[in-house]
């Protein structure tokens, strides 16, 4: 079987899936747009080397492998995605347009090999964060609580992105944004988030649940460690993750 290899995608698709899902009282809809989302996700690599989009030689050496995964995942979430549109509610399928459209660019920035500028890096936790969307409403989640948990972790995820590329960037070739850069938009994600809440856009907890991991992305703009320390990072990200997921579904919930 042939898996994503993008690690810290896993926790951009299931942190706010999972979130979604205990936030709400999940019915038949919620579970079938969970599963046919986390099923488009593991078939994306093996689409990928299917259509040539790894090379040649992943075509040559992987495709056997590729096209098991394809028809294993692509088609179960052709399954579930069908029976999810037909049992899942009106506003909660109006929802999954958001994903939709974010996924369009998504596939953009894949078959233009962007996916891993910092750019495409975006979009993608865009749209991974936005399953939780309709997911959410299919769970009968009030649209405030459904949309700040989408907005929140979009928001960690775009500077938690940001941080680390430009932690990344002090010794690549390619570079990344500057340390500056890293700060000012975590700064701007927060004070953006507190505006948001206390105009009633978002729900009051939304700048508290994206503290731990703006602290995080703070910290490593302000005394950016080496990129030798890139796993320990990312298991510091993962728990600040974690945290700001438990204070949104406790606040939600």
């Amino acid at each position: 079987m042939l898996f994503p290899r993008e690690h810290g995608a896993y926790g951009q698709l299931l942190f706010p899936l999972l979130s979604a899902l205990l936030i709400g009282h999940p019915s038949a809809g919620a579970y079938l747009l969970a599963a046919s989302a986390v099923a488009a996700f593991l078939a994306h690599e093996a689409l990928l080397v299917v259509l040539g989009q790894r090379g040649k030689r992943a075509l040559r050496e992987e495709g056997a492998d590729a096209r098991r995964s394809l028809a294993l995942f692509g088609g179960f979430c052709a399954v579930t995605g069908t029976v999810s549109l037909v049992v899942a509610s009106f506003a909660a399928l109006s929802y999954l347009l958001v994903t939709l459209a974010l996924g369009i660019l998504v596939a953009i920035a894949l078959f233009t090999h962007r996916e891993r500028s910092t750019a495409g890096e975006l979009v993608v936790a865009a749209a991974l964060s936005s399953v939780s969307l309709p997911v959410a409403v299919a769970g009968a989640v009030p649209h405030v609580a459904a949309v700040t948990l989408f907005i929140v972790f979009a928001a960690v995820f775009v500077s938690a992105t940001v941080g680390v590329r430009s932690m990344i960037g002090r010794v690549s070739r390619a570079g990344g944004p500057p340390s500056g850069v890293s700060t000012a938009l975590t700064v701007a994600i927060l004070a953006g988030l507190v505006a948001a809440a206390e105009g009633g856009r978002l729900a009051p907890i939304a700048p508290f649940a994206a503290l731990p991991v703006c602290a995080v992305c703070l910290a490593l703009s302000v005394r950016p460690p080496s990129p030798t320390f890139l796993r320990p990072v990312g298991w510091t990200l993962i728990g600040a993750t974690g945290l700001t997921a438990l204070i949104l579904v406790a606040a939600l919930g």
